[in-house]
C-alpha cells in the first residue's frame, strides 16, 4: 500500500510525538511553511509546493538542491495545502496531514472540511486524529479513549457498539451534539454508519 505524508504550516509543539512514526514508510510532501516542519524532524520531501509566503529563508536555503520546488502564484482559487492533497491524491491509499491542525482558525475549519472532498486522507495532531467515517469502521486496542462523530449531512444514521453510550440506527441531524464525547470501554469498539457522513475525532 502506498503511502503519503502531507505537512501543512499549522502548529506542530511536540515533534517528539511525531518522532513515533517510521517516516521511511511514506513519501514525504510539503505545503509551503510545511517545509518547517520537515526541516525539524531532518526529513527530504519529494516537493514542496507553493506560492512561499509563509516559509522562512533558511529553510528555503535549506532543502535547495534537495528536491524540487513546485511554484503557484499568491492569487489562486485554491490553498498551497489542498494544491497538494489534489496532486497527489490518485497515487497513494493512505494520506496522513501533519500540521494541519491548530493556527489560525480560517485555516483549521477549511483543512477539515478537506474530509469532504477527499475523504481518504487522514488528519494527524499531537493529541487527536480527524478522518471521515461513513460506512463500517473498527477501533481496536483504545480503552477509555474518547471519540466523537460530528454529523456532517442533514440527515444521518450511525450504530455504535463498544463504546460507553452505545447507539442502533440513531437518527442524528447535523447540528446534532447527541455524538460528540463518548468513550471506548471494550477491546474491540465498532462504527456502523447506514446513512450520511460524519466526522471522527479520535482524542489521545
Amino acid at each position: 500500500m502506498k503511502k503519503a505524508i502531507v505537512f501543512l504550516g499549522g502548529e506542530i509543539h511536540n515533534y517528539r510525538k511525531l518522532k513515533n512514526y517510521d517516516f521511511t514508510n511514506y513519501d514525504i510532501f510539503c505545503a509551503d511553511s510545511g517545509a518547517m516542519h520537515t526541516k525539524k524532524l531532518n526529513l527530504i520531501p519529494n516537493f514542496i509546493l507553493g506560492d512561499f509566503d509563509s516559509i522562512d529563508t533558511e529553510t528555503l536555503n535549506f532543502y535547495k538542491n534537495k528536491t524540487e520546488f513546485i511554484n503557484y502564484p499568491i492569487e489562486k482559487n485554491f490553498t498551497d495545502g489542498e494544491l497538494v492533497i489534489n496532486k497527489i491524491y490518485d497515487s497513494y491509499e493512505e494520506i496522513l496531514i501533519l500540521g494541519g491542525l491548530g493556527g489560525v482558525h480560517s485555516h483549521l475549519f477549511g483543512n477539515i472540511f478537506l474530509l469532504e472532498k477527499y475523504p481518504r486522507i487522514k488528519f494527524i495532531g499531537e493529541n487527536e486524529e480527524i478522518f471521515k467515517v461513513n460506512n463500517f469502521f473498527e477501533f481496536s486496542n483504545l480503552p477509555n479513549v474518547k471519540v466523537s462523530f460530528i454529523p456532517l449531512d442533514s440527515v444521518n444514521v450511525i450504530s455504535l457498539s463498544g463504546f460507553k453510550y452505545n447507539l442502533n440506527n440513531e437518527l442524528v441531524n447535523r447540528g446534532d451534539t447527541l455524538t460528540l464525547g463518548n468513550y471506548i470501554n471494550e477491546p474491540l469498539a465498532k462504527c456502523d454508519v447506514s446513512k450520511g457522513n460524519f466526522i471522527c475525532i479520535v482524542e489521545k
